[in-house]
Formats: C-alpha cells, structure tokens, sequence
C-alpha cells in the first residue's frame, strides 16, 4: 500500500473498524467523536466525511488518514501504512453520500454495526503471539479468562481476543485493534472475598495473575474505561469491602480515577500504582522490566 492509496480509506471507515461510534452529525459532512486520543465526556474531534479530514480541538490538531494513524499508533509513516494495510479496509472512494440531512450517513451507522459470528477458546496463532510476545502473559492464565471472538462489521469478518464484562459485551483486543461489541459495562471476578483489586483494563488484570498466579487474592473489578469508574464505585460500596486496592494508570485520567476512589473511601484506598513507577501501566512495566513469571502447576 503507498500514500495514495491509504487517503482513499475512508476515516469513518476506520474509526467504526476500531470501535468507535460517531455521537453527532452535521449536514456540512462533519461527524463528531469522543477523542479517541483520551478520555472526555464531551466530544472534541471530528472528521469531514466529504474531505476525509480530521481535526481533534481538545489538541489543536489534525491532518489526513496517515496523519491520524500515526498519532494514535505513535508511529512513523511506514509504520501508518503498515497498519492500514492490516486492517483491510478497501481504498476505494468511499460510498457515503451526504444529503442536507445526511440520511445516509446514519443508514451507514446502522450497516458498521458489529455482529458476533463465534466465541471459542483462543485458537488462532496471531493471538496466542500477541498475548506471548507483545503482552507479556502467562498463557495458561490468559486462557482461563479470555476468549476468540469471530466477528463481522459491514460485509468483513475479523477476530479479536475477547473479555466479557458484567453487561454481556466484550472488550476486544488484537495486535491492530481496541475496541468492543455489545453493551460496554465494568468486569466482575467474585471469590467471595473482603478485598477488592481494581484494574483499569483488563491487560493489567491478566498481568496481575501473571506475576502472582493466584486470583483468589480477592475480588476483582476490571474498569474497562475509567469513565465507567462510578459504577465500580458503586458497586464496592454495596459489597462494603474493607480493603480495595487500585493498579490505574500512571496519567492524569489515572491520577484523576485514584482520587476519586479515595474520595469516596478516605480510609480503604491502598493505590498500588508504585509498583510500576516510572511506566504507564502494570502490564507496560510487565513486558518492558521482563518480569519473572510465575509458574503455574501441571
């Protein structure tokens, strides 16, 4: 793929592609998101469908296809058309036609809708690789919690690794997608316990269990967004756990998420994010420290 043939990708396309929905639209051709750069409540960036252009105002930025990829993939230009082409997307002209009411635009939401086509136990190569080698986990511990999601957007089929949450949905993750289907809600692991762990994602769960090999240290909640913090927060207060440990990540979205939680419990907060000072997260400090993994019995 060159230069030319990835600004034919459509942004819509790939955005739908990585799991993200469009929270409003204008008959100019704009179509405004939630920054898929960080976490916000009110949508900041937005794409031309007409121009096939983007512009992220809580930045200041913007640019083309390769531009955009770049920024979310931290990546060089080869490295942007590399992943385009993984994605499969087509580079034809697009098929979204606006009208002053952009009916099509919405009949075009409707048609990205994602389809569930199989789960089953991790099976394909690529992901066992992923979870190996790009993630650091302990495989066997991986297994018990995830699954290989066959799914299908539009006319394309893919597949993705797959955590359940509490709702029904899963959180999907491949070595060239973020995203999920289904209802998005928080992930419970119950043992029945007075402690809590409370995990941003759920790659820093697994790598929790691979470091320890042991779940049944207590409860666990997997966030899955911090905007979703309020009903973990809810939910420990119905449980009334008297520990709760936080693993959140080393940004402001996670400093911000941790000191809401000790707002909300002054003495029962123990933040656990020293751990893995000086790294974004727990599975970053996991892959990048080569942590010695537990070995789990035969």
């Amino acid at each position: 793929m060159n230069a030319a043939q990835a600004k034919k990708i459509q942004l819509f396309d790939l955005l739908a592609c990585l799991g993200n929905n469009p929270a409003t639209t204008h008959s100019t051709g704009d179509v405004w998101y939630l920054s898929p750069f960080r976490n916000e409540k009110t949508s900041s960036f937005k794409i031309n469908i007409k121009d096939n252009v983007w512009y992220d105002h809580g930045e200041g930025v913007g640019g083309n296809i390769l531009d955009f990829v770049m920024k979310l993939k931290r990546t060089d230009f080869k490295g942007a058309l590399k992943f385009l082409e993984s994605t499969r997307l087509t580079t034809g002209n697009g098929s979204i036609t606006l009208t002053s009411q952009a009916p099509s635009l919405f009949d075009r939401r409707k048609e990205m809708q994602s389809e569930i086509l199989e789960i089953k136990p991790v099976f394909s190569f690529v992901l066992k690789n992923y979870l190996k080698h790009d993630r650091g986990l302990n495989l066997e511990v991986a297994y018990k919690y995830l699954k290989e999601i066959r799914y299908k957007v539009k006319d394309k089929e893919y597949f993705a690794l797959g955590f359940p949450n509490r709702a029904g949905g899963w959180e999907l993750r491949s070595s060239i997608f973020k995203g999920g289907i289904g209802e998005k809600d928080i992930s419970i692991i119950s043992n029945a316990q007075n402690r809590v762990h409370v995990f941003e994602g759920f790659m820093d769960f697994l790598s929790a269990l691979t470091i320890k090999c042991n779940d049944r240290i207590g409860d666990n909640i997997i966030l899955n967004s911090v905007a979703l913090k309020k009903r973990a927060i809810e939910y420990i207060k119905n449980k009334n756990y008297s520990e709760i440990y936080t693993y959140f990540d080393n940004d402001p979205a996670g400093e911000k998420t941790q000191q809401e939680f000790k707002a909300e419990f002054p003495a029962g907060v123990v933040p656990c994010n020293y751990i893995y000072t000086g790294f974004n997260d727990l599975n970053d400090f996991l892959v990048k420290e080569k942590v010695p993994l537990c070995q789990t019995k035969k």
